[in-house]
């Protein structure tokens, strides 16, 4: 992927996708890039909570390690945002103001939510597993599920508006910068007849 990344600092512009156990080790890729067009990182932080985040997101970076990714993208003059996703009514819906918290202290700027959306055989898989491992919070879930299927969204809307109380009390409502201020001028171009894609 870091060979991938290379070719794009010749590109006028690029959209790639790489995990925070990656994205630190091409920092100075990524500082090059901004030289010439804005970066704009969003870190997927879902739970504040250790313990429950590796049950729910086995293999995945820690919350630790995530906060400090946050922490050494914006120290690098990146514009990073933390993206809540998902947020499951139950289970973590209540760790959502320690994240923000903690995203704004480590330096991100914006701040966005996903609520859970399950259907079919992987709403079975997921409460099957919810039940073995969080049996309290799992009841909680469920109702919140049938609610959402019965389109009474009444606790998925509470929830969005006090999300959008801590986002602009902490400043996590940042707009990224327009495109790009004063002298510096956009390198977008549209694309010719070709364009390049990259797999990662």
């Amino acid at each position: 992927a870091r060979l991938c990344q290379s070719e794009v600092t010749d590109l006028d512009q690029a959209a790639f996708g790489k995990v925070a156990r990656a994205i630190l080790r091409d920092l100075d890729l990524l500082k090059d890039l901004h030289r010439d067009a804005q970066v704009h990182v969003v870190v997927s932080i879902a739970f504040s909570d250790e313990d429950m985040a590796r049950k729910m997101d086995a293999g995945a970076p820690a919350i630790r390690r995530r906060f400090q990714t946050v922490k050494a993208l914006a120290e690098a003059g990146l514009f990073v945002t933390v993206s809540l996703a998902p947020v499951i009514v139950g289970l973590n819906d209540e760790q959502a103001p320690e994240i923000l918290k903690r995203a704004r202290d480590a330096g991100a700027r914006h701040a966005f939510y996903s609520p859970l959306r399950l259907t079919g055989s992987g709403e079975k898989v997921f409460l099957e597993r919810l039940r073995a491992d969080f049996p309290l919070a799992a009841a909680k879930v469920e109702g919140f599920l049938a609610d959402q299927h019965a389109g009474r969204g009444v606790r998925g809307g509470l929830i969005a508006s006090q999300f959008r109380i801590w986002q602009r009390r902490l400043e996590l409502d940042q707009a990224h910068p327009s495109p790009f201020p004063g002298e510096r001028k956009s390198t977008f171009r549209r694309p010719g007849p070709c364009q390049a894609t990259f797999a990662f």
